[in-house]
């Protein structure tokens, strides 16, 4: 029961950053290789095989289907639209926090912070009980 959830945790991941892609142009170049070499020889097989003249019917479906993915709606990058995106049926909106925001100096519009208001030195400890 473990490894099958350990399996499958790795092939969601897998899948998750688009690597079935490449497992599955393996599997083609595979098949490829196999037909080709035993139609005109290993050096004349392999040679069609990685030229991309010669696309077999598994390489032309994964083509088409990385290009189908690939024109999806990409994530928003303007936190305006980011909101949006995120926003909840309920009404209520996810704000984010940028990684510019934390950082002085480096933040733009409405969420400019002094560099007073940095502190340059960490808080002293709270003194300790019975010393």
């Amino acid at each position: 029961m473990k490894a099958a959830a350990r399996l499958l945790l790795i092939v969601t991941l897998m899948v998750s950053i688009g690597a079935h892609w490449g497992v599955l142009q393996v599997v083609a170049w595979a098949q490829m290789i196999k037909s080709y070499t035993a139609e005109k020889g290993l050096v004349q097989g392999i040679e069609e095989t990685f030229n991309g003249e010669h696309p077999c019917a598994m390489c032309q479906k994964i083509a088409e289907s990385k290009k189908h993915n690939d024109e999806q709606a990409p994530l928003p990058q303007d936190r305006t639209e980011m909101s949006k995106w995120l926003s909840l049926p309920s009404g209520y909106v996810i704000t984010t926090v940028m990684p510019c925001d934390l950082v002085p100096g480096k933040v733009s519009g409405d969420m400019q912070l002094g560099s007073s208001q940095w502190e340059t030195t960490p808080p002293t400890p709270p003194p300790r009980c019975g010393v």
